[in-house]
């Protein structure tokens, strides 16, 4: 930061939290200059934004180490929390196993700081 502000003074750095639909209609109308996210992979690039891929993640599962392989069936079956970007239902997890064919155990939903967490 210090080096930002030796070489571009007039620089203004403004960081907010904002859902999914409004970043992008802030994007879209030039009140932010850039967003930081994620896209699922089938989801389409805006033809007037310019998207960089700059990380790319997997997901992992964490248990006790003498604990038996997960299975996709057990993994269904079982309750765990999803914490999910701009307070949506759904993690992009959850939405790819049901486009699948695949459903979760259901369960309670319970907030957790800014997002928003599902026990399954």
């Amino acid at each position: 930061m210090h080096h930002l502000q030796r070489e571009a003074p007039g620089l203004r750095f403004e960081l907010r939290y904002l859902p999914h639909s409004p970043a992008l209609t802030e994007l879209l109308a030039g009140e932010v200059d850039l967003a930081l996210g994620f896209n699922t992979p089938d989801e389409p690039a805006h033809p007037d934004l310019e998207e960089i891929n700059w990380l790319r993640d997997e997901y992992v599962v964490i248990s006790q180490a003498n604990r038996t392989a997960l299975t996709l069936d057990a993994y269904l079956a079982a309750r765990h929390l999803v914490v999910t970007p701009w307070n949506e239902r759904q993690g992009v997890l959850d939405c790819e196993l049901e486009r699948q064919g695949y459903f979760a155990a259901g369960g309670d939903e319970n907030p957790l700081d800014a997002e928003r967490a599902l026990y399954y």
